[in-house]
């Protein structure tokens, strides 16, 4: 069901999405940066390190891709507040009523 907002609201509700994904992404990214810091440190060898980099590309990225590209904003942030990728702190007032977000 599509949701008609204002346009400060839809802005908003863009902008928190992007920091949901990002923070998701990044959160995801520290996994595979435990892959470089192994294979720095010889625990793996280059091939293997190669491996976790394409099964993060093919599953992990995107996995969050079509999360995000799938979904409707409003969804979208109330599931990263739920998740905790949101804070209550970041969304503002007036987009949680907006939405019907109870925080």
């Amino acid at each position: 069901m599509t949701h008609q907002y204002a346009k400060t609201i839809r802005k908003k509700l863009r902008e928190l999405v992007g920091l949901a994904h990002e923070r998701e992404l990044s959160r995801a990214m520290e996994t595979l940066d435990s892959h470089f810091v192994r294979w720095r440190r010889q625990e793996i060898d280059c091939f293997e390190l190669n491996d976790r980099i394409h099964s993060f590309h093919q599953k992990t990225s995107q996995e969050l891709w079509k999360t995000y590209s799938s979904m409707e904003d409003n969804f979208l942030v109330c599931r990263a507040v739920k998740l905790g990728i949101l804070s209550k702190e970041d969304v503002p007032e007036k987009v949680a009523e907006a939405i019907n977000l109870l925080l």
